[in-house]
């Protein structure tokens, strides 16, 4: 449909806005005309004028499930996606979307069925596998759950690296592609690590070879980014592509310490009106050192952040039976503060501190937050600090998840215009922070040795909802 001025386009608004008649033959086309210039709402009032008149149209159902999940309206999305199902459509973006309404409405069951349904239509459909993962990571609780939502995560980092490596090797030689200074120092130093313990490929010693010249080569370092050709990172793209996942080594049946009296924490918890808990020797060491070993040896950390840290999530290689476990006995243990809350995500960071620094004053979406550390205390310089701050004031319940967690400059000016205070909390390793989650958070300074062991990780459990997400 073709409009010809911003007046016509205001009257077209206008009609649809009061519910006036709509030509019949122009209200699809005026329809398409609202979607694409994101006028959702007024499009899904024109779809729907189609629809009465023509209620058995199996594109116009499956466009209207898809519209009314992105407005947030997912019971109308599950009704609708259900008539363009029982209809006879099979889109995988429809599956889609009608798991992310499931999702939403905290029905996982029927989410995971609608992922894998769309799966089935698609079997390269990357968003399906980094959703299936996450729910099934949300309700894994007994031991054949477990270990399909560890699977899970393994398949969709598999898929992922595979996608993006295939769309690199896509682009016209003459393009320059950008690699982060710290990622790729990382990533040596890890290929470099993995050599030494025995995990000995072609693949990791071309890595370690290309990926020294590169960073020894300061003329090709700008701005903290390293440049490359499509055929220079073919170089790169066997270590890349490997999917290294180091196996659960410990089957015992205690991953918190045992000798740590939890029920006094709980009750602790409950009634601390800070809501600030601290945990020192928090894991088993047995399962202290599985998750050392794991975080070393995994070739997981792909999610890039501003200040030079790497990040690692459940729905994409950050997933054992280990960490799953963790989260159960957390549930067992702490009855009256977790209980059966879902596990809505959990993810692992690791940093540069002589690239970057920590992460940015925010909040998480959840009611719970688990933080521990498991670096050695060794690795630590500056002993009074390496930890975290939590403030005494949590997100507003109306701030929008860019507000409470991207946006640190309103975050601050709020806090100053509450005289909010700090508790900050020193590093120390195998040491948990239990906390309300909707309190605004941050890493204090750090100081850790330059080396692949000595990097500073955390790993955190987010149970529960707290805030808008």
């Amino acid at each position: 449909m073709q409009i010809a001025n911003q007046s016509m386009l205001n009257n077209i608004l206008e009609l649809v806005k009061s519910g006036g008649e709509l030509p019949k033959d122009e209200a699809f086309k005026i329809g398409e005309f609202l979607e694409a210039n994101n006028y959702l709402n007024e499009a899904i009032t024109a779809y729907l004028c189609v629809l009465k008149n023509c209620p058995d149209l199996i594109h116009l159902n499956t466009k209207l499930a898809v519209l009314y999940h992105d407005i947030g309206d997912y019971e109308s999305c599950l009704t609708f996606s259900k008539t363009a199902i029982d209809l006879g459509e099979n889109y995988p973006n429809l599956w889609f979307a009608r798991g992310l309404a499931f999702k939403k409405l905290e029905n996982s069951d029927s989410a995971v069925l609608c992922f894998k349904k769309a799966l089935e239509i698609n079997d390269d459909f990357l968003p399906a596998y980094t959703e299936l993962a996450s729910s099934l990571h949300k309700q894994a609780r007994t031991d054949k759950q477990i270990n399909e939502a560890v699977n899970s995560s393994y398949i969709s980092l598999k898929k992922h690296l595979k996608n993006h490596d295939a769309y690199i090797k896509s682009l016209p030689s003459e393009n320059k592609i950008k690699y982060s200074l710290y990622k790729i120092k990382h990533d040596l130093e890890q290929a470099k690590f993995l050599m030494s313990r025995g995990t000995n490929s072609l693949n990791i010693k071309h890595f370690i070879k290309f990926a020294s010249g590169l960073i020894g080569n300061t003329s090709r370092v700008i701005d903290g980014y390293i440049y490359m050709s499509p055929n220079e990172y073919n170089n790169l793209s066997g270590f890349y592509t490997d999917l290294i996942i180091k196996d659960d080594a410990y089957n015992g049946k205690n991953f918190l310490n045992t000798s740590l009296d939890w029920s006094y924490y709980d009750n602790e918890y409950s009634k601390n009106n800070n809501k600030i808990l601290i945990i020192d020797d928090f894991l088993s060491r047995s399962t202290l050192n599985e998750l050392i070993d794991f975080c070393h040896f995994s070739k997981i950390w792909n999610q890039e952040y501003k200040y030079s840290y790497l990040g690692t999530f459940a729905d994409r290689g950050f997933s054992s039976q280990t960490l799953l476990k963790i989260a159960n006995e957390l549930r067992m243990n702490f009855p009256n503060t977790i209980g059966d809350l879902d596990l809505e995500e959990f993810w692992a960071f690791k940093y540069d501190s002589k690239l970057g620094k920590g992460i940015n004053v925010h909040a998480d979406f959840a009611k719970i937050n688990l933080n521990f550390w498991i670096t050695p205390d060794k690795y630590n310089l500056d002993k009074d600090s390496g930890g975290m701050k939590v403030y005494n004031f949590s997100s507003p319940k109306n701030w929008e998840v860019e507000d409470y967690n991207q946006n640190p400059d309103k975050i601050y000016n709020y806090l100053n215009e509450n005289n909010s205070d700090s508790l900050k909390i020193k590093y120390k390793q195998n040491r948990a922070i239990l906390f309300d989650s909707t309190l605004f958070h941050e890493t204090d300074n750090i100081d850790f040795e330059d080396s692949y062991e000595g990097r500073r990780v955390n790993i955190t459990f987010l149970f529960g909802k707290g805030l808008k997400y």
